[in-house]
């Protein structure tokens, strides 16, 4: 396989794990529909519009998710572009790629954008569910201290953001600053 092919299976992978955390926080979602009858028809709670807000903003992260895990899907052979920073096909000319061995370092490449793809994935969810209910919280409260709780709420889920981000964008020169560290003080002749 060459180092696009395996970047592309990564890809591919990792959409499969994005639709699984996705379908995994489905289940909140349905429970306040198995909950709707009990509460409207027991007369213990009134439904309003606060309830349907609730819904929406439960449903949103799921959809996000799934959203990326076709995204990553569909586009894994551009995404595998970036990663490797090769073009999408080997030469103009070539109507089969040609099949070239992969080093260590094009699989480290490949390792650490993949998991920045895995740290995006993770992140995407807890930020989207962070924001909307922290800015609903936010809006509906007096109280000066829910600014602090909000921000306190998103830096987590940003600061994995970024961190996913960088290691997908930034893989192949945190690979070469490794290589570089790796080397210091060897001959040409006695590097790997």
């Amino acid at each position: 396989m060459t180092q696009r092919e395996i970047a592309r299976l990564c890809c591919k992978i990792t959409a499969i794990y994005a639709l699984i955390r996705s379908i995994e926080s489905v289940d909140g979602i349905v429970s306040v529909f198995y909950m709707l009858p009990v509460l409207a028809y027991g007369g213990s709670v009134d439904i309003h519009w606060n309830f349907y807000v609730a819904v929406f903003l439960g449903a949103l992260p799921p959809v996000v998710l799934a959203a990326v895990a076709i995204f990553f899907w569909r586009q894994s052979g551009i995404i595998a572009v970036w990663i490797t920073g090769q073009n999408l096909q080997d030469a103009p000319d070539e109507t089969v790629p040609i099949h070239k061995r992969v080093g260590a370092q094009e699989l480290q490449v490949v390792a650490f954008a993949t998991i920045g793809l895995w740290a995006i994935v993770s992140s995407i969810s807890r930020f989207i569910s962070s924001a909307t209910w922290g800015a609903r919280n936010y809006l509906s409260s007096s109280e000066e201290s829910s600014l602090f709780i909000l921000i306190s709420q998103l830096a987590s889920p940003l600061i994995l953001l970024c961190l996913g981000f960088w290691l997908l964008f930034g893989a192949r020169g945190i690979v070469q600053l490794l290589y570089k560290l790796r080397n210091v003080g060897l001959d040409e002749n006695q590097r790997p």
